[in-house]
């Protein structure tokens, strides 16, 4: 029952935002593998910042960041991950970013992140729904 309320405001919440503004938004790729430090939802606007978190791996691509703002959003799975299905949308100058995640049975822990190129802002607001289901 939980699971079916989140879904239906993550469903909720997608329908309502403005899907205008989304064409400027790219997803960007950082390896399941990354080492990431720092908090659940990290926003990144420098090269430094870039460098201090995800110096470590060297396969990522360039981010040019006097037109854009990395958004990144990760965790850890308490079983093993079939699926990440993450979606962003801009409503009221908010992000939203929801994550489903669908679970398979095994208990491996399993990092997950999604990271999203945003037109640059200084200090986004940020709001990330994340389920997990099985």
């Amino acid at each position: 029952m939980k699971y079916k309320i989140i879904l239906f405001f993550s469903f909720l919440l997608l329908v309502s935002c403005d899907h205008s503004d989304n064409d400027s938004i790219q997803e960007y790729d950082i390896p399941q593998y990354a080492v990431i430090n720092g908090d659940q939802t990290i926003v990144v606007n420098n090269t430094n910042d870039f460098n201090q978190l995800l110096g470590k791996n060297k396969d990522l691509e360039n981010v040019d960041f006097s037109h854009y703002t990395l958004v990144i959003t990760h965790g850890v799975s308490n079983a093993g991950i079939l699926k990440i299905a993450p979606n962003i949308c801009q409503k009221d100058g908010s992000y939203y970013i929801v994550v489903q995640i669908k679970n398979n049975y095994t208990t491996s822990v399993e990092k997950w992140n999604v990271a999203y190129l945003i037109p640059k802002v200084d200090k986004p607001t940020v709001k990330v729904s994340v389920s997990y289901s099985k």
